[in-house]
């Protein structure tokens, strides 16, 4: 009639049409292809079309559960997912494009990671949705924190449900949830509607939110809060953060925020370590490499670091660069200019966020779920961010990208084992581990050749190091995967120390344990000693269509390591490093008479009609 507004069902039991036999699924990254499919819909008036509309989804099913240990985890079409992800954000005056968004949601396909954190539904549009669609990239969609506290509010708010307390407030906010849900539920890539960050929100709205899921989305779980709950029988600090509507979220936000040495990871039980799923987290600043920092910091304050660094850094207890600081010289020796620092940071980034990511994965099954706070940068900063605002990436970015392997081994800092994970879901049979130790004159000092099998979507310890007698300070570790072909399918280089990092999990901090402090260091100081080497060099671009490949094969003659190189590609006149760029491994370590061939592909655009070329240096080469 006129005025009128229905709603118009079509069922598969009236339209045979509409059941799937076979269908493609949608698999996040990782786990298979992402298959999408188009709808099209027409409005006819007597056989003339009135109207269009078009919409893409994917075929899939998504579920939680509860492990032994009563933490959340997430299923997709049935099987576990471990989740590995970063939290986004979008520029900070919205100047992102679809060029910039891709590049972006591929560095995440790149680093091997299946989500992204949206606290807030950001996005001027559907793209960043489409591309997470597209590329297989899960997505946490939800509310931020801002409406939860006083300081962004700029109003007192209630201490369990933050600002939407009032009748009004709450019909509010409950019907922009029901617009967000109806703006994005074909996605397929949204896998949980988060309806509360930090705290979790008043009874009445809870209560309206699952009336708007029950009506029009159905297919997905939701967690009340993300907030600091592990589990009923694991809760830190204040019980309020449980719902008084659905209970224990049985996710974690207990951090760290700040410096975390990588022990921390596989030895914590009681606060972000690697049990359950926890939903922001990460080892503190990542510190770019120099050229970021002379785009951000002006020449006259370089050196030292000072109040216009702070400007880049966070609020509060992250408005300084100190705990970072302090701990690098700590561990790498006194830094008295910017490209030493700089230098040394992107070791530090790696020698941090690795073993983060790595610890989740060999604690699958206890582990649920691990988002890296954050992914990305709204602005330059020096905080929380695995590349940076000009899309450069840092060293945490390539110790994230070879933690996330699908097949890896790593060493635990804990135990001192050497694990395989395997994320596929298949077996992986008759591969090769190879497992060499060598001190800081670069003499090996343990070799152990293994063959190993691995059950699907599982972890094993395969070795234990043992106890080596007059070791250097400073020593290193290489883990070599091979096929059964032979063939080299995993490599990661550690560099360790005899004198432990200590935690001194007593200090109380206020408020929030936002880290647990150091009271013992590793040193890495005899890293300074290392020989220089001459590592040869050979490489070819290759331009075609769209994009830039180039391929490099690097070879270390000597007798000595070369430590942490990196490769770059630049604008032949500029100067300028080539971004987005994605390397299939960078900061790269060579062992005595070592060859390795690296592969890098780039946009053509981003050259701006400039010939590329190939930068390498090293810690020692």
């Amino acid at each position: 009639k006129p005025g009128e507004k229905r709603l118009v069902e079509f069922s598969p039991n009236e339209f045979p049409e509409l059941v799937f036999k076979n269908p493609r699924l949608w698999w996040p990254n990782g786990l298979g292809v992402p298959d999408l499919y188009t709808l099209q819909l027409e409005f006819r008036i007597a056989d003339r079309v009135s109207d269009f509309a078009a919409t893409t989804f994917g075929i899939r099913e998504v579920k939680d559960y509860i492990n032994e240990g009563g933490h959340r985890g997430f299923m997709v079409n049935g099987r576990k997912v471990l989740i590995k992800g970063g939290g986004w954000v979008d520029d900070l005056f919205l100047m992102d494009t679809p060029e910039t968004l891709e590049a972006q949601i591929l560095y995440v396909k790149h680093l091997n990671l299946n989500c992204i954190r949206l606290e807030g539904f950001w996005g001027k549009d559907h793209t960043l949705y489409d591309l997470c669609d597209r590329y297989g990239i899960l997505i946490m969609v939800g509310w931020s924190c801002h409406w939860e506290h006083e300081e962004y509010l700029g109003k007192p708010v209630h201490e369990r449900f933050g600002g939407a307390v009032t009748p009004e407030d709450i019909d509010l906010l409950s019907r922009m949830w029901q617009d967000q849900v109806l703006w994005l539920r074909n996605h397929p890539s949204i896998y949980v509607w988060t309806v509360g960050s930090d705290k979790v929100p008043h009874p009445d709205l809870e209560r309206k939110y699952i009336k708007t899921f029950e009506k029009y989305d159905p297919t997905r779980p939701y967690l009340a809060s993300t907030g600091g709950v592990g589990s009923e029988q694991h809760i830190i600090g204040d019980e309020e953060v449980v719902s008084d509507v659905s209970g224990p979220s049985r996710v974690k936000m207990l951090g760290p925020y700040a410096y975390t040495p990588p022990v921390y990871w596989f030895t914590d039980r009681r606060l972000g370590g690697a049990y359950g799923f926890n939903t922001e987290t990460g080892p503190g600043p990542q510190v770019p490499p120099l050229e970021s920092v002379k785009k951000m910091i002006p020449e006259d304050h370089l050196w030292p670091i000072d109040e216009v660094w702070e400007f880049h850094c966070g609020r509060n207890v992250f408005s300084t660069l100190d705990r970072y600081v302090n701990a690098m010289q700590k561990r790498y020796g006194h830094v008295d200019n910017v490209e030493d620092f700089c230098r040394i940071a992107q070791v530090l980034n790696y020698e941090l966020m690795r073993p983060m990511f790595e610890a989740f994965r060999a604690n699958k099954g206890i582990a649920t779920g691990i988002i890296q706070w954050m992914l990305n940068s709204a602005w330059p900063e020096m905080y929380w961010q695995l590349y940076d605002s000009y899309l450069m990436p840092n060293g945490s970015f390539y110790g994230a990208k070879k933690a996330c392997q699908p097949r890896h081994l790593l060493y635990n800092y804990g135990d001192h084992g050497i694990y395989i994970v395997n994320d596929e879901w298949r077996p992986a049979e008759n591969l090769t581990a190879v497992v060499r130790m060598f001190d800081i004159e670069s003499k090996e000092i343990f070799d152990r050749e293994l063959s190993v099998n691995v059950r699907p979507d599982s972890s094993a310890r395969i070795l234990t190091l043992p106890e080596i007698g007059n070791l250097s300070t400073t020593y290193f570790l290489d883990l070599r995967l091979h096929d059964s072909s032979g063939a080299e399918i995993d490599n990661s280089f550690y560099w360790l120390s005899t004198k432990p990092d200590v935690l001194d999990y007593d200090a109380k901090l206020g408020d929030w344990q936002f880290y647990t402090p150091s009271k013992a260091f590793a040193d890495f100081t005899l890293l300074r000693s290392l020989p220089k080497v001459d590592i040869r060099e050979s490489h070819e671009f290759t331009i075609l269509n769209d994009r830039g490949q180039l391929h490099v094969t690097l070879t270390n003659p000597t007798d000595r390591i070369a430590f942490f190189i990196e490769l770059n590609v630049a604008g032949k006149n500029s100067g300028r490093s080539v971004l987005p760029v994605f390397w299939e491994d960078n900061y790269v370590s060579l062992l005595p008479g070592e060859q390795r061939e690296i592969s890098a592909w780039f946009f053509r655009r981003d050259l701006k009609d400039e010939e590329p070329v190939l930068k390498v240096r090293g810690w020692n080469s």
